[in-house]
């Protein structure tokens, strides 16, 4: 049985695809297998896998329709062999010390559910040979990360290696194009009472410009907003926080779902529709305390009363 599974979903990436699984094939730790869970790709990923595959046993696919990332990394999950689990996304690299860093992490702090290092939004053209560094253990990590404490735990589920049993009952939800790596997160933490931490970058992002948070707001992408900031909600009713950590994460929801949901179009039509279609759930969201302006900085506290009043007046000129 491998020690580590690597679970790779892979969607349309043909060009970065070999770098990523050469990444993985290069660690200095090498007992571990790649889970490649094909997405439904139209292009030649499913090639370049099959290469792959044939020369190096470690490497599974298991090939799906399209149904979202959620759903390929639950699957990889569910058929994943390793005492521990790691996620990678597949246009990303790993450095070659990233498994046996981590892995050496978690051995040595048996009560840690998890271990995280440090990552760029870049991809190296060569990788420096490192020491396995000193490590930091980190009690209570959702107080940690919600009350921002440094070193900063990355709000992504990949940069970590995890003990599978931590994750059971534990999975991604299914449906949304944004958010869900964060509710998995957020709920690791709360279940989680030690991480560990790796003062190292080992794990490397490659930004794309046509990635979901880089694309305009679409009725899709409010709509999955306004899921996520619910489900965020309801994550801090149903746990016991502190005084202190709830303000924070109260602080932090409204300011996040204000971010993301007020970058408004500047096109008249499309401006529109939005006041049409979300205003009254705004409105909803804030009569019911799940989005409460008054948790807002007050930057965006300004800014939030002033979109409000200048769309009641669009409101009213709309003809609906």
């Amino acid at each position: 049985m491998p020690h580590i599974s690597v679970l790779i979903p892979v969607y349309n990436v043909e060009k970065y695809l070999g770098a990523c699984l050469d990444s993985v094939l290069k660690q200095t730790f090498q007992d571990f297998e790649v889970i490649c869970i094909n997405d439904g790709s139209t292009d030649h990923s499913l090639d370049v896998l099959n290469q792959y595959a044939q020369k190096d046993n470690r490497i599974h696919i298991i090939s799906q329709k399209n149904q979202g990332v959620s759903v390929a990394r639950n699957r990889g999950i569910s058929n994943a062999r390793g005492e521990y689990i790691t996620f990678l996304d597949s246009d990303d690299m790993i450095a070659p010390t990233f498994l046996e860093a981590l892995i050496t992490a978690l051995e040595k702090n048996p009560s840690a559910q998890f271990a995280w290092c440090d990552f760029k939004e870049e991809i190296p053209s060569t990788f420096s040979k490192i020491e396995i560094p000193s490590l930091i253990t980190i009690k209570n990590p959702f107080d940690y990360f919600i009350l921002r404490k440094k070193p900063r735990i990355g709000a992504s589920s990949c940069a970590k290696l995890y003990k599978k049993q931590a994750l059971n009952n534990l999975e991604f939800p299914k449906g949304l194009t944004v958010g869900e790596d964060l509710i998995f997160l957020y709920t690791l933490l709360l279940q989680s009472k030690v991480a560990v931490y790796v003062p190292e970058v080992l794990y490397f992002y490659r930004i794309r410009e046509n990635s979901a948070m880089h694309k305009p707001l679409t009725q899709k992408r409010l709509d999955d907003e306004i899921e996520v900031t619910k489900r965020l909600f309801l994550l801090m009713q149903e746990n016991e926080l502190n005084k202190t950590t709830k303000k924070v994460f109260k602080n932090y929801i409204a300011n996040r779902f204000f971010r993301c949901v007020f970058k408004m179009t500047k096109k008249e039509k499309d401006y529109s529709n939005w006041v049409k279609l979300y205003l009254p759930q705004l409105k909803e969201l804030s009569k019911q305390k799940i989005f409460n302006p008054q948790n807002l900085s007050l930057k965006n506290k300004i800014k939030y009363f002033y979109t409000i009043l200048m769309s009641n007046k669009k409101l009213k000129q709309i003809k609906f």
